[in-house]
């Protein structure tokens, strides 16, 4: 590992020797602060299998941890899978995926609370997202998270575990969700070599996506109020805790353990107030949690674990208050047929102004056809964040996005951190070879606005790549007034990053399109190319039997 970060170091001052006399060095912007527990990992100090999360999400404020009973319209108690609203119990057996049966369990159950009815047009598959996450499609030109060495017997792609950010990046680029009957869980797992694996192509791996990702929102795990919320509206969330020393009494789980961090990912399905503190006693901890109440999860560890595959864990314990905000995973039918975007591997890290209130940035694009543009999607690191969106036409070659012709503007708030969807009242036309943009103006009231961007981080996103005249930033440089600065060419102030990051970065903004007078037929497929493009059909028979190799690592 040691050798790998030093190899990659070097790699960083070559670039940066040569970039730094032609590009300017943004001193009021800097990336932030990376997770102490990623770099402990890079460092070869950290004991955690999975790469952790690059982002430290300790910027946002928190309220005091502990639940409280202070919104007068929330029930003392609720449970999906007493209204029919969670998917049956599933088991990942010996592989790591459990982030990937806690996702898609969100997303079944999301569609469940809209009314539809459990069966094959619900359930999704847990092995494509999987699979697609750390591997290269090489149809639709999307790179795979990096994939890490484990030891023998343990698979390459599917022990790689997996993060909510790497979830929203593989399903906001419409990497899936497709069906279960089309890419189907093994029932057996099969320990193969890496010369088995390097090769492998799941059954109809560009087998039609179904649905997509409207939003991706996450909300602090003390935030018990909003979380509540969600769960009601929009269905199960995506949470995690620490499995491993096993504080679990065959049906409760308590950690007191205040360093306790979340290592398997479960679905949240309801909660209870008022369960008794005294359910939780355990041989590990021999004390209850300070109070009552208590999160209902479900397991993705077969019928026969906890009771009939659920248990509960209390409030108050630490793992579950230590990791990452619990998500919520909205999904739609699919309107679109094209996806134009520079960031495949979605939000790795963020970017911080000089106490800047307000981000504007925008991704320019050169339509593949004759089409309309319909609808944006962007993600937003603040809480409550107003948000405009524009789309620029006819955008002369090499320039920014402001030398297109503006159309409307569609306008709102953000209620938690996360990805969104907004779909454009009247589609917006653009010819073939024209360049167009989608620009998004975020704005907040708290101390500082953040901005998700996609960069390449060791160990985690090293296939993410920029290149010129793809996304851009509005930015006043040396008292010259704002303008629009081409990403690319941005040199940031990295004191934070110790050379982990060639300071190259992507923003985070999409568009959806239809083709030519199709707008509002539903007529999409739902692929997409990396960069801007066309989705290119879906071609499950002809690439069934295809044997396309992954991008070893």
């Amino acid at each position: 590992m040691l050798k790998k970060i030093l190899l990659w170091c070097a790699l960083f001052l070559s670039w940066s020797a040569a970039m730094t006399e032609a590009a300017p060095v943004i001193k009021e912007m800097k990336f932030a602060p990376l997770n102490p527990e990623y770099v402990k990992y890079l460092e070869g100090k950290s004991d955690a299998k999975a790469v952790p999360s690059p982002i430290d999400w300790s910027y946002l404020k928190k309220p005091k941890a502990g639940q409280t009973r202070a919104a007068s319209d929330l029930p003392a108690s609720f449970d999906l899978s007493s209204e029919g609203m969670t998917p049956p119990v599933e088991d990942q057996r010996n592989w790591g995926t459990c982030w990937a049966f806690a996702a898609v369990a969100a997303m079944e159950s999301n569609l469940l609370t809209q009314g539809r009815t459990w069966g094959d047009d619900v359930s999704l598959s847990e092995f494509h997202l999987a699979y697609w996450a750390y591997s290269f499609d090489t149809v639709n030109k999307l790179p795979g998270f990096t994939r890490n060495g484990y030891a023998e017997g343990e698979n390459p792609i599917f022990d790689n575990g997996g993060r909510p950010q790497q979830t929203t990046a593989i399903l906001s680029r419409g990497t899936g969700p497709v069906l279960a009957k089309d890419a189907p869980y093994p029932d057996t797992v099969d320990d193969m070599s890496w010369d088995e694996w390097k090769d492998f192509l799941p059954p109809a791996p560009y087998a039609e996506s179904r649905y997509r990702l409207k939003r991706a929102l996450f909300y602090s795990r003390e935030d018990t109020d909003d979380i509540k919320r969600a769960l009601m509206t929009t269905g199960g969330l995506y949470v995690a805790y620490n499995s491993y020393d096993d504080p679990f009494n065959g049906y409760n789980y308590y950690d007191s353990d205040e360093t306790a961090l979340p290592n398997h990912a479960v679905l949240l399905v309801g909660w209870d107030d008022d369960y008794p503190a005294v359910n939780f006693q355990s041989e590990k901890d021999g004390e209850n949690p300070p109070g009552p109440g208590a999160w209902k999860i479900q397991n993705s560890w077969g019928e026969k674990f906890g009771k009939d595959g659920y248990f509960y864990i209390s409030y108050y314990d630490k793992s579950f208050l230590n990791g990452m905000d619990a998500l919520s995973l909205e999904v739609e039918p699919i309107e679109h047929d094209g996806i134009y975007l520079h960031d495949p591997l979605g939000f790795c890290t963020i970017v911080q102004g000089n106490e800047f209130t307000e981000w504007n940035v925008a991704n320019v694009f050169e339509a593949e056809r004759d089409e309309d543009v319909v609808s944006a999607g962007f993600v937003t690191a603040n809480v409550g964040m107003e948000y405009e969106v524009r789309v620029y036409k006819d955008i002369p070659a090499g320039e920014g996005p402001d030398t297109g012709k503006q159309s409307y503007v569609q306008s709102g708030v953000t209620e938690a951190v996360g990805y969104y969807t907004v779909q454009f009242p009247e589609p917006v036309g653009v010819k073939k070879g024209e360049r167009f943009a989608v620009a998004v103006k975020m704005k907040t009231d708290d101390d500082e606005a953040y901005l998700p961007v996609e960069t390449m981080l060791p160990g985690f996103s090293d296939n993410a790549a920029a290149a010129p005249g793809e996304s851009y930033v509005l930015a006043n440089l040396d008292g010259e007034g704002e303008k629009w600065l081409d990403a690319y060419g941005l040199l940031l102030d990295d004191a934070y990053y110790d050379g982990y990051s060639p300071r190259n970065f992507n923003v985070c903004v999409k568009a959806f399109t239809v083709a030519s007078g199709k707008s509002g037929d539903g007529d999409g497929g739902g692929g997409c190319s990396a960069g801007g493009g066309i989705a290119l059909p879906f071609l499950a028979a002809v690439f069934w039997a295809a044997r396309i190799p992954a991008k070893k690592k």
